[in-house]
């Protein structure tokens, strides 16, 4: 899969969050929204450097998405 799609995928994942937490009474993100910030800024920052193949870039979008997806399987 593109770097860049995944980052993209990984935006949207942060942007549905957020828009959950501000409209719903029982967010079940499981980031706060100021740490969904941060990680949208992180995000961003990877973004403007997609086509770098640094491992350590590729850990961060590894991470955050382990961390979505365990979200998405518990949610279903």
């Amino acid at each position: 899969m593109n770097r860049l799609k995944i980052i993209k995928e990984l935006r949207e994942l942060v942007i549905h969050a957020s828009a959950e937490i501000i409209t719903s009474d029982m967010s079940l993100s499981p980031f706060d929204a100021d740490e969904l910030s941060r990680i949208l800024e992180l995000i961003n920052h990877l973004k403007e450097n997609a086509e770098d193949d640094d491992p350590h870039s590729t850990c961060v979008i590894a991470r955050f998405m382990h961390y979505f997806c365990i979200f998405l399987i518990s949610m279903s």
